[in-house]
């Protein structure tokens, strides 16, 4: 089924993805939008982690169709210097991903030993989308 929004409306939603594992420090994917109907806006981001963490949560957003970086500016994000667990981070711009990119959200740990029990949620993502 294919989405339609009436030309001017602006939609706002938000997705989210249950507890997933880690796997050191390999990116894993949380969120994989390759397909999506029409241009998204993200705004903001809320992770939740869980377990006993050795590493640091870190995750970036990168197009789909390959592995070119969208978000952040640095390398990735890294949790209690970019972002804490629980609470959102509002970006400081909308990362805008046209429809033939699609995206994901990779995480991964700072320690390569984190796995099985370590967890990333993606408690809130914030989209905005725009009829064209």
């Amino acid at each position: 089924m294919k989405l339609t929004i009436p030309s001017g409306l602006t939609m706002f939603s938000t997705r989210t993805v249950i507890a997933t594992d880690v796997n050191g420090v390999a990116w894993k994917d949380l969120l994989d939008m390759s397909a999506i109907a029409v241009q998204e806006e993200l705004w903001g981001i809320t992770l939740t982690i869980a377990g006993a963490w050795a590493g640091l949560c870190q995750f970036r957003i990168i197009e789909a169709l390959g592995s070119t970086k969208i978000f952040p500016f640095a390398a990735q994000a890294v949790q209690d210097t970019d972002f804490f667990s629980g609470v959102e981070w509002a970006f400081p711009a909308p990362v805008i991903v046209p429809v033939y990119y699609g995206y994901k959200i990779q995480f991964r740990s700072t320690v390569a030993g984190d796995g099985a029990g370590e967890t990333c949620a993606l408690t809130e993502l914030a989209i905005i989308t725009r009829g064209g």
